[in-house]
């Protein structure tokens, strides 16, 4: 997101901060669609719309507290916080009504972007100096925790090419 400082006038360095949790919306949108498979496998999808109901009303409840106190951040907040219950609905509809999915790692990793995206959202001008670090830090943390999955993908990739 820094190179938003690059591309926009200088009255527009906020939204370098907002960047990261407008991000999620697409991102969890498509890691969804990977794993709400089993719920249009079993044409299950009447909970799309409950799933679906219960996320807008997340937005709109999150919006209505945030967004008079912080503006655009409060509301991508909102939307990165709905669209994080839209993807745990998804996938929970998906592995209760066909193959159940090894979920909590995925939940408790995203759980982490999505609280601190929420907090470069909000707070990120505060802490500027801090949020590159921290960002940083939730990288290597990954990059650990996932070590095994990183070193199986990237054998897969590798063993294509031969």
């Amino acid at each position: 997101s820094w190179l938003v400082d690059y591309v926009l006038p200088a009255a527009y360095t906020e939204v370098k901060y907002l960047l990261v949790a407008t991000m999620v919306q697409p991102l969890l949108y498509l890691l969804s669609e990977t794993t709400v498979v089993g719920m249009n496998i079993k044409r299950k999808t009447g909970y799309a719309v409950v799933i679906s109901l219960a996320a807008l009303s997340v937005n709109i409840l999150i919006s209505i507290v945030l967004t008079p106190h912080f503006g655009a951040a409060g509301a991508s907040v909102a939307n990165a916080i709905a669209f994080f219950v839209f993807f745990i609905g998804r996938t929970e509809a998906s592995s209760r009504v066909w193959r159940p999915v090894a979920r909590k790692r995925m939940y408790l990793v995203l759980c982490l972007y999505i609280a601190f995206a929420c907090f470069t959202s909000m707070y990120g001008n505060r802490y500027a100096l801090e949020v590159p670090i921290i960002w940083t830090c939730i990288l290597l943390f990954t990059v650990v925790f996932f070590r095994a999955d990183l070193r199986d993908a990237a054998r897969i990739v590798f063993d294509r090419k031969k």
